[in-house]
């Protein structure tokens, strides 16, 4: 469930989590509680964003395609080494608890197939052949290791293609 904040009169989604400035620090809000005709109601905040998972490149020069999940709690993807996207996907919590199983079809990424822990920065990567096409799609699901709950999941789309050469 996304928690928004009116923002001047514009409703704003909280999409990197919910934070309060404690004296100075800045801790975040994993429970918030509502007044709901006199019941106390809980409403969670979500651990996790969907990270995104899909990039290509296409050109003469096309080389190759990156998805990073760091420990940190961020994410990248590269196209040819330049950044093509970023965020956050871990919004409390420690990437040593999360694991990800990504699967698919198509040219083989790396990392596919079993569960990786996300403390060890997974990456995944598709180089463009000598001319045409090499591709991935597939799904991640991304569950806490204690108890196997899944708390994120979405596609995975990485291609590469080298035309003219």
């Amino acid at each position: 469930m996304p928690v928004y904040v009116n923002d001047n009169g514009t409703l704003r989604e909280c999409d990197d989590g919910v934070y309060v400035n404690d004296n100075g620090t800045l801790r975040t809000i994993t429970t918030i509680y509502v007044n709901d005709n006199s019941t106390l109601r809980t409403i969670h905040v979500s651990r996790l964003n969907d990270p995104d998972m899909s990039v290509s490149t296409t050109g003469t020069d096309a080389g190759n395609v990156v998805a990073n999940i760091h420990s940190d709690g961020t994410y990248t993807t590269f196209d040819d080494g330049v950044e093509e996207s970023s965020g956050t996907w871990l919004n409390y919590g420690a990437a040593g608890d999360y694991e990800i199983f990504v699967t698919g079809t198509g040219d083989d990424p790396g990392n596919t197939d079993e569960w990786i822990a996300l403390d060890t920065d997974p990456a995944w990567q598709i180089s463009a052949p000598a001319d045409g096409t090499n591709q991935f799609n597939g799904t991640f699901t991304i569950r806490d290791i204690a108890t196997e709950t899944t708390y994120s999941s979405g596609s995975v789309s990485l291609s590469a293609t080298r035309f003219g050469v």
